[in-house]
C-alpha cells in the first residue's frame, strides 16, 4: 500500500497533464444552460471555457459557446463567443459596438479533443484579445466604433444565443466570466487553477454548472445531459 501511495504521489508530480472531471453534453439542438438573474454590464471583460468540440474547424455551421444577452439577436448583447463556420473563424462581439476574430488558420482544432478558448477586452481600440489554452493568439479586430455595450443588466447562457438556431454541438465543463480584462498572466494561472482569480470574477460553474462566484446565479438547464468524461486536469511546474 505505502508503495503505490509512493507510486501515485510520483505521477502526480511528475505529470503535466491528467485525466478527470466531468462535463455536459450539448447536442447542437436545443441543448443549453440559461442563468435566470441579470447582472449589469462592464466596459471590460474576460470569458473563459473549456469544451470538446463534435465538429471541427472544417464545419460550415455557425455556433454560440457562450452569450451574454437578455434575447436572441439582441442588438445590446454585451459579448458573446461563438464560431462562425461561415467564416472559418472564432468571434467575440459586442452588438454594434465591435468584433474581434480567431481564424481557424491561426488556431485549428478537432472533434474529439478538449480546448480551452477565452477572450478579454479591455474597453477601448485595439484591447481585445483571445487566448487558447492558457496562451495569447493572433486576434483580428474586424471593427470597433465603441466600447462594450454597457447600458442595461445582461443574463448569461450557455450553449446557445438565448434558445436560437446557433446551438454549440459539444461537451462543455465550464464556463468562466470576470467584469474586467485578466493579464496574459492571469489566463495562464486560471487555465491551470480554476476559479483561483477572484478579483471580479462574476460567473465560475461547476461540475453541475452551478455558479460558485459570489454572484450566485441561478440556472435552468435544458436539454443538456451529464457525461462523465471531463477535461485534463492540468500541472504544471508540479503540484499544485
Amino acid at each position: 500500500m505505502k508503495y503505490l501511495v509512493h507510486s501515485l504521489i510520483i505521477f502526480l508530480l511528475s505529470c503535466s497533464i491528467c485525466f478527470g472531471g466531468a462535463s455536459y453534453d450539448f447536442d447542437g439542438i436545443n441543448d443549453d444552460i440559461a442563468y435566470t438573474n441579470t447582472l449589469a454590464t462592464a466596459s471590460q471583460y474576460t470569458v473563459m471555457c473549456s469544451f470538446n468540440p463534435d465538429f471541427s474547424d472544417t464545419d460550415a455551421t455557425n455556433q454560440e459557446l457562450i452569450v451574454r444577452a437578455n434575447v436572441s439577436g439582441d442588438s445590446a448583447r454585451a459579448f458573446r463567443i461563438g464560431w462562425e463556420g461561415g467564416n472559418n473563424n472564432w468571434v467575440s462581439d459586442s452588438k454594434g459596438a465591435f468584433s474581434y476574430t480567431l481564424s481557424d488558420t491561426t488556431q485549428g482544432f478537432s472533434s474529439g479533443q478538449w480546448y480551452t478558448i477565452a477572450f478579454g477586452y479591455a474597453g477601448s481600440s485595439g484591447t481585445g484579445q483571445f487566448f487558447w489554452n492558457g496562451s495569447p493568439v493572433t486576434t483580428t479586430q474586424v471593427v470597433h466604433v465603441a466600447g462594450a455595450n454597457n447600458t442595461a443588466s445582461m443574463k448569461f447562457t450557455i450553449g446557445s444565443q438565448v434558445s436560437s438556431t446557433t446551438y454549440f454541438n459539444a461537451q462543455i465543463a465550464w464556463c468562466r466570466a470576470w467584469n474586467r480584462k485578466l493579464t496574459d498572466v492571469e489566463i495562464a494561472e486560471e487555465y491551470f487553477k480554476p476559479c483561483s482569480i477572484t478579483n471580479g470574477l462574476i460567473l465560475c460553474t461547476d461540475s453541475a454548472f452551478m455558479d460558485i462566484s459570489s454572484s450566485n446565479l441561478s440556472q435552468t438547464i435544458t436539454g443538456a445531459t451529464v457525461n462523465s468524461d471531463g477535461p485534463p486536469i492540468k500541472i504544471s511546474g508540479g503540484a499544485r
